[in-house]
């Protein structure tokens, strides 16, 4: 399933996007590198072992995390906004964040754009959506 990643605004996209190499998609507008960093985010998050069987525990968990980026798309700061409570989860989003980096899919943006709606990053995870 994929991440719930949602910046200040909820943005839903499905634009077509230019690769630069097999592991680097760019996008060059707001709503498809939305796309590209969940599912990027998706795909480096694993839920902790302590969660591992445990589908009621994960049901309410929510945790907030703020990420900055420097100009090379890579991570300048990321830490946690609000605590979903549960320290090994908290963990592993920002490892997912941290596994994630740097976010060169975004450099088809035109760095006005980049620094407006991308630079500071308020990101919210909630386990149901990101279950592997």
């Amino acid at each position: 399933m994929k991440a719930t990643v949602l910046l200040s605004i909820v943005f839903i996209a499905g634009c077509a996007s230019t690769l630069i190499s097999k592991s680097h998609t760019v996008c060059d507008n707001r709503n498809e590198c939305i796309v590209v960093i969940m599912n990027k985010l998706s795909s480096n998050w694993f839920r902790p072992k302590s969660l591992a069987n445990d589908q009621e525990k994960l049901r309410d968990l929510e945790v907030v995390i703020f990420v900055k980026l420097n100009e090379l798309y890579g991570i300048e700061r990321a830490s946690i906004r609000q605590s979903s409570s549960n320290e090994k989860f908290d963990d592993s989003v920002i490892r997912a964040v941290a596994l994630s980096a740097p976010f060169l899919e975004l450099s088809g943006l035109p760095m006005e754009e980049y620094n407006r709606s991308f630079k500071n990053l308020r990101l919210t995870f909630r386990p149901e959506d990101l279950i592997k």
